[in-house]
């Protein structure tokens, strides 16, 4: 970790203030990029009033362009990639091999045990398939 001197800290602090100071005071900048330009009362005439933009939205509202809840929601379609039955083969597996961490724990797996996990699923798979026939 680097240490400054409280010295260089004020030092560049005051050097900052200074130079903003002058040019905030005589309004350099506004209009400039990077600065928001001058508002005018032009402008803000133009905008539309409070009861317009509420009857914008209950319009949008009414013709069903705004989603209320979660109504607006696409639903999502879920394909499960394994059947209950290998999922519960395979977690009692790892639970047997004591691969299942609790709390802070972690646990390192190794390519055979991850092996005899998928192993005990193809297991389950194949009498489920042999069932079915």
């Amino acid at each position: 970790m680097k240490t400054y001197s409280i010295v260089s800290v004020v030092a560049a602090a005051a050097a900052t203030l200074l130079t903003a100071l002058p040019a905030a005071a005589s309004g350099v900048g506004e209009g400039t990029p990077g600065y928001p330009a001058p508002v005018s009362a032009s402008s803000q005439a133009t905008s539309p009033s409070r009861a317009a933009v509420q009857a914008e939205a209950r319009l949008a509202l009414a013709e069903g362009r705004i989603a209320s809840g979660e109504l607006g929601l696409p639903e999502a379609e879920f394909h499960a990639q394994a059947d209950r039955a290998r999922v519960r083969a395979e977690a009692a597996e790892a639970l047997r091999l004591g691969l299942v961490a609790s709390g802070e724990a972690s646990v390192v797996y190794t390519p055979a045990q991850l092996e005899a996990i998928r192993l005990a699923g193809d297991r389950v798979q194949a009498t489920i398939v042999a069932a079915t026939r």
